[in-house]
This record gives structure tokens, C-alpha cells and sequence, in this order.
């Protein structure tokens, strides 16, 4: 069984990369519109010393929210992991050295009391191999890896050069000669900041210097 506060964190970083971005809005206001909205939408909201811990507590307490509006609806609220995993838009700002994480669902989006209700398929996902990214070493664990989820039929890709403006797609793997792997970071956000896979801390490639790139694709 995967560990409960990993499987929400590996989940905050692909939301945190899929999510429903609105390139031309300012967060803030979209922030804004959101919650003037409620009979619309489904958020919440948390500030803290890390965007890790203020993800993590955000959609802690944004699972609640959808838990308590299902039991509300007559609904089984066992699909709340789920509808969480599907439907959730991240917004990251932040705030001096503390960042803001507000996360929300919108209630029309495929009419969430019918989103799939089991909670174990998060284990199928691209988030299980993001699991498994993570804990890997060299690059020929990474490179390994990909190459038999695509025999398994799963649309995933890795580049061994890729070129500047492939990068903006996918998850950097910043390596070592020899293949030690240093930093694994997302694809870019709306605002271009991505984040290191382990430590869940906005990181960038000048962080690693002498470092060396491959790309990688996980849809």
C-alpha cells in the first residue's frame, strides 16, 4: 500500500503540472474569482514556510471539503480521492519566504458525484511511476524505466538530448558524469517555476551546476 503522505504529495506535483492553468490570468485574481463564486466551486486554501507543506495541507483539507459536500449530496464519499485526483486546479503564490497554496474543484466540471470512486487507481496512474522516478539514482534506472512502460503501452517518452523549447513539456533529469542523478524537476508552471520532484522546493538547473539534461514525458 502506498504511503498515504507520499501518495498526496506525488499527486499535489502532477496536479501541480496538469492542473487547468489559465496562461494570461493573474493568480491572484483568479484566487478572487474563485471565491466569490462558492456555490460554484469547491477550494481551499493554505499558506506555510514550503510550497510542499502548504500543497500537501491544502488538498488535505480540500479532500475534507469534497468529502463532507458528497456525504452532503447523498453521495458515497469514498470517491473523494479520486474526484480530488481528476478535477483539482492548483494556484501557487508566493508570499515573501512563505508560499500560498489555493486548490480548488469546480462542481460543473463532469459532474463530480460521478467521477470514478476508486481510490487504488491513483496505483495505475503516472503518478506511481513519478513514485518510482523518484527514488531512482542514475539515469539508466530512469531510462530503463520508460522504455518498459512503453512496451506496456503507456504514453510515456524519454529524450536523451532534447532540444530548449522541448523542455518547456517535460520533467528535466539533471545528471552527473556517470549518470548519478542530481535533480529531477517538472515541466515549467504558468509562471515558469518548476519544482524538485523529491523535494517538492521550487528548483531550478543553475542550482545544479556541471550538471547534464535528458527529458522525460509522462501523460
Amino acid at each position: 500500500m502506498m504511503n498515504m503522505k507520499k501518495l498526496l504529495f506525488l499527486s499535489l506535483l502532477l496536479a501541480h503540472v496538469v492542473a487547468l492553468w489559465a496562461q494570461a490570468e493573474d493568480p491572484k485574481q483568479r484566487i478572487s474569482e474563485v471565491k466569490q463564486s462558492e456555490g460554484q466551486y469547491i477550494y481551499a486554501d493554505k499558506t506555510c514556510g514550503t510550497v510542499e507543506k502548504a500543497l500537501e495541507q491544502a488538498q488535505e483539507l480540500l479532500l475534507q471539503e469534497v468529502m463532507n459536500y458528497l456525504k452532503q449530496s447523498g453521495e458515497d464519499a469514498d470517491g473523494a480521492a479520486a474526484i480530488v485526483r481528476d478535477q483539482m486546479v492548483t494556484i501557487t503564490v508566493q508570499r515573501g519566504d512563505k508560499f500560498r497554496a489555493f486548490v480548488y474543484i469546480d462542481k460543473r466540471q463532469n459532474n463530480i458525484a460521478e467521477s470514478p470512486k476508486d481510490p487504488e487507481a491513483i496505483d495505475t496512474t503516472a503518478m506511481t511511476a513519478l513514485q518510482h522516478i523518484a527514488s531512482m539514482t542514475n539515469r539508466l534506472q530512469v531510462y530503463d524505466y520508460i522504455m518498459m512502460l512503453q512496451k506496456e503501452g503507456e504514453k510515456v517518452a524519454f529524450v536523451s538530448h532534447p532540444e530548449a523549447h522541448e523542455m518547456e513539456s517535460m520533467y528535466m533529469l539533471l545528471y552527473k558524469r556517470g549518470g548519478g542523478i542530481k535533480a529531477i524537476l517538472t515541466p515549467p508552471d504558468a509562471q515558469g517555476q518548476r519544482y524538485n520532484i523529491v523535494t517538492g522546493q521550487p528548483d531550478t538547473q543553475a542550482n545544479h551546476p556541471g550538471t547534464s539534461v535528458n527529458g522525460f514525458v509522462l501523460n
